[in-house]
């Protein structure tokens, strides 16, 4: 994901940016996430950031999805936002982010 978010920003200058939101209590479990492999304490092109403590940012995004609220979170879900903060797309589940369709659907989106 973070190669394709690299390639999409260096074709895209200013028109896409890689945001993750974390749901963890604290930095540290981020942080140690990060720390491991692949990643080396690298995270750019992703900007990181925290969620609220009751988890508003993501809820709202979930829901959007859904249309409503149903159930428990289920994660990692991804999620497509325009520059406005509107939800495009989601997906559901680990995806295999160098596949060559997500990178379309992307540039279709940024076009």
């Amino acid at each position: 994901m973070m190669a394709l978010g690299r390639e999409l920003e260096a074709r895209h200058p200013g028109k896409f940016r890689m945001v993750a939101i974390s749901v963890d209590e604290g930095w540290d479990p981020v942080r140690a996430f990060f720390a491991g492999p692949p990643y080396g304490g690298a995270t750019s092109p992703l900007t990181v950031v925290l969620d609220r403590p009751d988890q508003g940012t993501t809820l709202a995004y979930y829901c959007a999805a859904r249309g409503g609220c149903p159930g428990e979170y289920k994660f990692p879900e991804s999620y497509i936002v325009d520059r406005r903060g509107r939800l495009v797309a989601y997906v559901v589940g680990p995806r295999d982010w160098s596949d060559p369709r997500p990178r379309a659907y992307l540039e279709d989106l940024l076009r």
